[in-house]
């Protein structure tokens, strides 16, 4: 979500420095946007795969890539024509979905039922804390002038906090919202700090 709702103004801070025109701005603001939204799947599909791993099975994870693999090539092909190179980031992001589909299914043959309601309520969750920055996140940068690139101090100000208020919005809302995760993080820093709970 962060990066739906920043893409705009990450791109134009990170390449909007003269010869990278305002279009290319946008263009590339239009991919970054369509890859972040399968950015969740991507990362499920990494912690999906240990656990095939775990019973010593490689065959499946090899089915999974191929059905990324069948997903992606026509989709990008179809996706290209009338959305030429944000066509792409759809298609990837529709074969990580796709991979991770697969993966849960193949899953689910192997060991029975995943538990996968506490799963779905935890991101319920995640989703209204994100729904939540995001907000936070777009006010903010209503304030900038993202037409004027990067070498706008304003603008690298105003990114700057919105990344900032994007991260405490979240934090604050996921607390909150009484997020496992979040008491998970706040666990992990007191044991690295060496302080008791």
């Amino acid at each position: 979500v962060g990066l739906i709702v920043l893409a705009e103004p990450i791109v134009a801070v990170a390449f909007g420095r003269g010869e990278f025109t305002r279009e290319q701005v946008l263009a590339t603001a239009d991919s970054l946007r369509w890859q972040a939204a399968g950015v969740w799947a991507i990362a499920s599909v990494r912690a999906v795969l240990p656990m095939f791993l775990a019973y010593q099975d490689t065959k499946s994870p090899v089915v999974a890539s191929a059905a990324n693999l069948l997903i992606f090539a026509p989709a990008a092909w179809l996706l290209m024509g009338a959305f030429d190179h944000v066509g792409v980031a759809m298609a990837l992001s529709a074969a990580g979905i796709a991979q991770l589909v697969t993966l849960l299914a193949l899953l689910r043959r192997k060991v029975g039922r995943l538990g996968l309601t506490a799963v779905v309520h935890s991101a319920l969750r995640s989703c209204a804390a994100a729904c939540a920055m995001g907000a936070a996140a777009w006010g903010i940068t209503r304030l900038g002038a993202w037409e004027r690139g990067g070498n706008d101090l304003v603008n690298v100000a105003v990114l700057a906090a919105a990344a900032i208020a994007a991260l405490l919005v979240y934090g604050a809302a996921a607390r909150v919202l009484r997020s496992a995760e979040l008491a998970d993080i706040a666990d992990g820093v007191r044991r690295r700090a060496g302080r008791p709970r």
